[in-house]
């Protein structure tokens, strides 16, 4: 029997955001559509113009930084390893190992005025956040 994924889920409230529990991936997918079909004006999405959206604030992406960030939104508060985000980046080609970091550190620039973090999970990959999220939990 195959085991399942267990991930960390932030549940974000009025003050900032929360550690609920450990949850299953599904799980973590049917909250964050119920929360999209509650139409949160704040929550972080990205436009086909290439725009990044959370709020009333945006910010402009390049294409790779564009692909990167798609999945980023699509595992909001959950971590995304490497290979995920290479095969998302660069679909159909092998890049070096420091590309993805070196795009990182430009998208975490560019999502800064946006009050959204990505954070670094040691051996695991990067995980999105909203900046409240993050000082809330420490």
């Amino acid at each position: 029997m195959p085991t399942r994924q267990l991930w960390p889920m932030y549940w974000r409230t009025g003050s900032g955001c929360l550690l609920v529990s450990t949850t299953f991936e599904r799980e973590v997918i049917t909250l964050r559509t119920r929360w999209r079909e509650q139409g949160d004006a704040k929550a972080p999405a990205m436009g086909s113009d290439g725009v990044l959206r959370c709020g009333s604030q945006t910010a402009v992406l390049p294409p790779i930084e564009q692909r990167i960030m798609k999945v980023l939104l699509e595992r909001f508060g959950v971590v995304v390893g490497r290979d995920a985000l290479l095969k998302a980046g660069w679909p159909g080609q092998a890049p070096e190992r420091n590309v993805l970091d070196v795009h990182m550190g430009r998208l975490r620039k560019r999502v800064e005025p946006v009050d959204l973090i990505i954070k670094t999970v040691r051996s695991r990959g990067y995980m999105l956040e909203a900046r409240s999220c993050s000082s809330t939990l420490g």
